[in-house]
Formats: structure tokens, sequence, C-alpha cells
């Protein structure tokens, strides 16, 4: 079976980094699996040293804007002359671009799309909702990455028996063996005195993430408390005026992107992850495996993940955010009950669960 995932680009986002993390797998179980990505405009290009070095073929059909309607006949050009069973997709706008490109190809693939997000600003205009339902209808599956986000694409479009359920998965075991940093390690990286709380948010500095509340709290938690934030994005200088307002800016690290985050995890004092939503945050899932305590704001696809209400601060409240940190730090039984609750969901949710899914629904519709 010859299955090809197209994206938008390999940019520092949510999905993007899944399938870096989990493609890899696909050569490893002897499954042909290549990627295309609409342009290669703001695509990382760790992230595709990454799957090459996975064994993983990549493609792209330039560095045009990802609403150039052009890119249409570009696709219809490169899946005809590049046959693939099983065609993935994944994010807005390449969902609409596949679709159309479908309708002009002679022997057309089996399509497959997923839903990463229960929120969209197409949603909430009823005049596409006759376009949406006809994108929609052209994807033999449809998988939604949680029961919300699947009970939403229903009320949304109509359709039932074409959306499936399939969770994302982390890889468990790359958190298990990832070296853990000592305390020199982030004097000498970020000058973080010894012996401080570190505590690490890893995210896009775009909405729907919110650094803000996280600044705030901060400004409220002792001298010794330290606010990591790895990632880029158009929001990060307003962030830097944030935390020069809140008094806080010698303790605000801004690390940028980076590719031992698994490390950084591993090493902090608590993970934590502010937004307004999420899809099913594979975040969250990775700091529940990385052996430290998790918080993360009480909302869609991070509240339906974690174990229970022990992880979770009320979203947009810094006051909240404070107060769950210092409860964690101030109780080591807590934080220890957090930890060994927090490894145990996680390994529910291991990357191969994903794959194995996958490749089943493959198999059941291109037999179908």
């Amino acid at each position: 079976m010859r299955i090809l995932h197209i994206i938008n680009n390999l940019n520092k986002g949510g999905a993007e980094r899944l399938l870096v993390d989990n493609l890899p797998l696909y050569i490893k179980a002897d499954v042909h699996v290549e990627v295309l990505q609409l342009s290669e405009l703001h695509s990382e290009p760790q992230y595709l040293k990454t799957l090459l070095d996975g064994g993983v073929k990549c493609h792209s059909l330039g560095q045009t804007s990802l609403y150039n309607p052009l890119l249409v006949m570009s696709l219809v050009k490169f899946l005809s002359q590049n046959r693939f069973d099983i065609v993935h997709v994944h994010l807005f706008p390449a969902m609409y671009w596949v679709a159309i490109a479908s309708k002009f190809i002679s022997q057309k693939p089996v399509l497959v799309f997923t839903e990463h997000s229960t929120q969209n600003k197409r949603s909430k205009n009823s005049l596409l909702k006759p376009l949406e339902i006809f994108i929609y209808r052209s994807y033999n599956s449809i998988i939604a990455i949680s029961e919300q986000i699947k009970d939403k694409l229903i009320s949304w479009t109509g359709f039932t028996d074409k959306i499936r359920v399939i969770r994302n998965g982390v890889d468990t075991l790359r958190f298990e063996q990832a070296p853990k940093y000592d305390d020199l390690f982030w004097t000498n990286e970020f000058s973080i005195p010894r012996g401080s709380v570190k505590m690490l948010m890893t995210a896009r500095f775009s909405y729907p993430k919110d650094h803000a509340t996280l600044v705030r709290a901060l400004s409220q938690l002792p001298g010794n408390h330290f606010l990591i934030l790895v990632g880029e994005g158009p929001n990060k200088e307003e962030i830097k005026a944030l935390s020069l307002v809140q008094g806080v800016s010698e303790r605000v690290i801004f690390a940028g992107f980076r590719n031992d985050v698994s490390s950084l995890m591993k090493s902090v004092d608590i993970n934590i992850l502010s937004t307004d939503y999420e899809g099913m945050s594979g975040v969250s899932l990775e700091a529940l495996a990385s052996g430290q305590p998790f918080l993360g704001s009480d909302v869609a696809g991070i509240n339906d993940l974690v174990p229970d209400s022990r992880y979770l601060f009320a979203a947009r409240n810094s006051d909240a955010a404070a107060q769950q940190i210092t409860n964690i730090i101030a109780n080591p039984a807590l934080k220890t009950s957090m930890i060994s609750d927090g490894l145990e969901h996680a390994s529910k949710f291991d990357v191969n669960y994903t794959l194995n899914n996958h490749l089943k629904l493959y198999s059941e519709i291109v037999t179908h």
C-alpha cells in the first residue's frame, strides 16, 4: 500500500510535529509513506531533515502562498503522475485544494482527512456550510482526534458513518530514553540559578495559545520561579513586552525553537500549557509522559485528556494558575502522585496505537 500525507507545510505546529514524529514509524513497520507540502514557505528545516533521516520521501509544490488557487492544478498534475492508494490530508486549506483537485483526476485515490481542531472560523459562517459539506463529502473517511471533534463535525456536516475517532499518540519511549538535564545545564544554557523552580511551556506564540496568563501568574510567584517558553510565532514580541510590564522579564526565558523538548520536559519542575482550546493536545500527552507534573487550561482538548482535575486550572485565570503551581511545589506527595498517574495515563496513548488504527482504517476503505 502506497500512502501519501499532504499538509500545508512543515511549520512548527502540532499537526506538523505529529507527522514528523509518526511517519518514520510507518517506514519501520515496512509501510510505504511519503509527504507532500503544498508550499515550502515557513517550513522548519529540522522537521524536513528528521523525516528524510527516517526514510520518508518528501515532496513540495514550491514556495507559493497556501491560498493560491493554482495549487489545485499542481495537485492534479502531481497526483496523476504519482500513484498512491491512500492520500491522507491535514489542515486547511490543504483539505479544500485536495478535495477540488480530486474531481479532475481520472484515477482518484482514496482520500482521508484528519480534523485536528475543535474550532475554526469556517464553522461560524453559515454561508460556508454548503461548500464545507461539499468538501468533506469528497473524503472517503474523516478522522476526528477526539469525541468532541467528532460531535462538532456531525453537527456541522450531518455525516455520521464516515467519521471515526482515532486519537493522536505520542512516542512515550522517546521520553523514557531522553537524557535528563541537571541544574548546571539550566545555569549554563539560560542563566537560571541552581535550585530554582523551572516551569516550561512548549507552544507556538499564536492564538489559541495563551502565554500571557502564565506571565501574569509568574508575577505572583516567588523570585526563584522561572518560566521557560519554547517556540516561535507572531505574538512573541507581545509576550516579551508583557513580561516587562509585569516586572518578570528576567525570569521569563524565551528559548526559541528547540530540538531537545523531551529532555527539557523531563528536567523541569512543572510542564504547563495555557490555551483557549485544543483539538487533542499532543504536548499535554508528552508532558504526562515526561515524568514531571503537568498543568493545563481547563478547556476542550485538555480536560478530556488528563487523568483528573489535579492537572487543570481555570482558563485565562492567572490567580488559579499561580495557586495550582504553588500547591504542587509545596506538596511533594501531590507531585509524586501526579507523576505516577500521568505516566500510567500517557501509556494508553502510545504512538503505536495511532499507527495501527490508521493502517486498519486504510485497509478497510481500500478494500471496501
